[in-house]
């Protein structure tokens, strides 16, 4: 997630609403789609030694991109344009880089132009001297997630829309990769953007955390799906009282680089916690069940738009 904060700034206008499906905020079950050891390994992996921290246009970042590759491929999901890989120059100061999205696409199942988007970024912060930033939590797990949702949606015999899928780069930097994305796609009709950010750990917060955007029909439908989800959830991210400044939660990740496009979006995720962009942000401090009842929630969010 990018470190952004705005002074005292006002998160989404909305309160907590009552009413969760199980009391203690646990998924009751697994659901039978979910692969649990995939979603562990994909999270691992990501996070792995050898991906260096996925710092943009390095080693250990192209690794990372070959991986997630390999993953769309076997999701069932088809290349965007031809191509999982999605390259882009960022001009810097003193050096240019080479970004990548990897963007794939499942057709809808009947005729529309409609689509909705389901996004994270793969990208973190690499290495300093002898620290490596794993970036297990972020977003690692978002990345997994997302890969478990593409392959459930291929499995899905009714999509209403079509769907993309995209591990963002650049997140880091600036929303880098989901700006290349946003302004590329703008003359499509997107009815929603789904950001998966940091869903491996709920350090402080026992609940869910999901933030809408200011669409009526977003939030009638979160309100809706709250009281039947796999698990408790929260609409609207909540602030810590200690902290001076607050971080403004609608503009922290790439659902932000929407904004211009008025896209309609769900932030999922994103609960900070004491190892966040440090070294000991690994997938060992996960809270797996956690992990599980996020991803579960995040496939029945998008479910909503493919009926």
């Amino acid at each position: 997630m990018l470190k952004q904060v705005t002074l005292w700034a006002l998160i989404i206008g909305l309160v907590s609403l009552s009413g969760c499906a199980h009391n203690n905020c646990q998924l009751a079950a697994v659901p039978a789609w979910l692969d649990t050891q995939q979603l562990l390994e994909d999270a691992t992996q990501l996070s792995d030694i050898e991906m260096s921290g996925r710092e943009p246009d390095t080693d250990g970042s192209h690794k990372a991109a070959g991986y997630i590759e390999k993953r769309l491929k076997q999701t069932g999901v088809e290349p965007w344009l031809g191509s999982y890989r999605q390259p882009f120059i960022e001009s810097g100061p003193f050096v240019d880089k080479t970004l990548q999205n990897l963007v794939g696409y499942l057709p809808a199942t009947e005729t529309t132009s409609r689509y909705v988007v389901v996004i994270a970024h793969y990208d973190h912060l690499g290495q300093r001297g002898f620290k490596t930033f794993y970036g297990a939590d972020d977003n690692a797990s978002g990345v997994a997630a997302m890969l478990a949702l593409a392959e459930q949606a291929a499995q899905t015999p009714k999509r209403s829309r079509h769907l993309i899928f995209v591990a963002s780069d650049g997140e880091e930097s600036g929303l880098l990769g989901a700006k290349h994305f946003a302004q590329t796609t703008q003359d499509l009709s997107i009815d929603l953007v789904l950001n998966l950010d940091m869903l491996g750990r709920n350090d402080g917060y026992r609940k869910l955390v999901v933030s809408p955007s200011n669409h009526p029909q977003v939030k009638q439908q979160l309100q809706q799906l709250q009281a039947r989800s796999y698990g408790c959830y929260r609409i609207g991210h909540p602030q810590d009282r200690r902290q001076l400044q607050r971080i403004d939660y609608s503009r922290s990740s790439d659902q932000h680089a929407f904004k211009p496009y008025n896209r309609p979006w769900i932030f999922v995720g994103g609960n900070q916690h004491s190892d966040w962009h440090t070294q000991y942000d690994t997938v060992e401090r996960f809270n797996l069940d956690y992990f599980n009842l996020a991803t579960a929630t995040s496939w029945q969010l998008l479910n909503l738009w493919l009926d």
